[in-house]
């Protein structure tokens, strides 16, 4: 009996500890749980941080990838339109050197005209002396007459008339070889200047080439770079996404506007043939006048620089331009422009007195900014429009300024000035 009792207090004793055991291993399992719960809403919040930071820097990447593409597109048109205006600007080089190489021919032909026209005069001075020694023999013959050695009064008068047709034929001959060389010494010197015209040309078209070449390499190396930070830019998308001088242009507006008070020419137009002449006035030329300039301008020239008191061997000038190798001199061509405005020392003569009343500078300078842009608008500003501001007076107006009378071949070198007085129009209202 007694045995059976203990039996069944050991059994209710393990009972109480299975159960006690058991409540620990659920209160355990309940706190784990608990645990478990915090840590999982602790690990929620920061993945949830964590994602909006990622989607807010993908989105950020997004928008700066559709405004790099856009500047990608932006440069691929521009590089196009570049393009577009090399292939013209070679076409129209094209022209030019055929255009040269006409005037060099007809310029070859005129000389050999004036060879053939000296020969001419060569053999017409030999008519003249065996007509003087038919004069002579006339003369003796008179002689005769009047000793009453050869008979007759009809034969007097015979010798008279022969005498006066002599004497008419000489001064037809002398005559008729003054106008022949006037002739043609005249369309020598007109083509000639022609020429001159014609290499100024092409020397700014070969600087609009070797500027467009410039500007295309910049645009393809900055397509090239804007090209790496878009794959740069996608690439961190995606490990997201994984994840989840010289003279400074404000001196040259201060004289530009000086010469725009004076002359009535807009600002930004003298500045944007100032640009494109001389790159505003940083480049007056690398020639000098012995080598460089038609000889035909050197005692000009030198009277300018006597005036000032300059050494004219010293003075810059545009250089010679060489295009015709045919020529004997491997050039066909002269440079000869001075200073910031680029005019020749003939043309400047031209507007000289009127410059220096307006700046008082007596003599002016054409290597002088502020003397050269009040040349350059007295010459623009004879178009009519320009002082009125009109835009294809302007135009016109520049390419005249290139290349006179044959403006309207030009109008690229107008459209080229507009377009950097356009730029110097924005950069003037910016700063007010």
């Amino acid at each position: 009996m007694l045995g059976l009792n203990k039996t069944k207090i050991n059994s209710k004793r393990l009972t109480k500890i299975r159960k006690k055991r058991a409540i620990q291993l659920l209160v355990g399992l309940f706190l784990f749980f608990l645990f478990l719960v915090k840590d999982i809403e602790k690990r929620e919040v920061v993945w949830g941080a964590e994602n909006s930071a990622n989607e807010n820097k993908i989105e950020d990447l997004k928008d700066e990838i559709d405004e790099m593409e856009e500047v990608e597109m932006n440069i691929s048109n521009q590089i196009e339109s570049i393009n577009h205006n090399i292939i013209v600007i070679e076409s129209q080089l094209k022209k030019t050197q055929e255009v040269a190489n006409q005037l060099n021919q007809e310029l070859e032909r005129l000389k050999q005209e004036i060879a053939k026209v000296e020969e001419k005069i060569s053999k017409q001075k030999n008519v003249l002396a065996d007509a003087i020694v038919k004069m002579n023999a006339v003369t003796n013959e008179m002689q005769l007459i009047f000793m009453e050695k050869k008979g007759g009064v009809e034969k007097f008068f015979r010798t008279i008339d022969t005498y006066d047709e002599f004497e008419k034929n000489i001064l037809e001959i002398v005559e008729k070889i003054k106008e022949t060389k006037k002739e043609v010494e005249k369309k020598k010197e007109e083509v000639s200047e022609k020429l001159e015209e014609t290499s100024r040309i092409l020397e700014m078209q070969k600087d609009q080439q070797l500027a467009l070449a410039y500007e295309q390499k910049r645009k393809q190396e900055l397509l090239s770079k804007t090209r790496q930070e878009i794959s740069s830019l996608k690439a961190q998308l995606n490990a997201l996404q994984s994840l989840g001088s010289p003279i400074s242009l404000e001196e040259a507006i201060e004289a530009a506007q000086y010469a725009s008070k004076k002359t009535g020419v807009r600002t930004a137009f003298l500045l944007g043939v100032l640009r494109v002449e001389s790159n505003l006035g940083q480049n007056v030329g690398g020639g000098r006048y012995k080598t460089d300039m038609n000889p035909n301008q050197h005692f000009i020239f030198k009277e300018i620089c006597k005036e000032l008191g300059l050494n004219p061997s010293n003075m810059p000038v545009s250089k010679r331009i060489c295009y015709n190798t045919k020529s004997k001199d491997g050039c066909g061509g002269w440079g000869g422009a001075m200073g910031p405005a680029q005019f020749m020392p003939s043309t400047w003569m031209g507007y000289k007195d009127k410059v220096a009343r307006i700046t008082g500078n007596n003599p002016p300078n054409p290597w002088n900014l502020k003397d050269a842009l009040v040349a350059m608008g007295l010459k623009l500003g004879d178009v009519p429009g320009v002082k009125e501001g009109k835009r294809l007076a302007e135009k016109k107006a520049a390419s005249m300024y290139l290349a006179g009378g044959n403006w309207q071949y030009y109008v690229w070198y107008g459209d080229r000035v507009i377009y950097y007085a356009d730029g110097f129009e924005k950069y003037m209202s910016g700063k007010d």
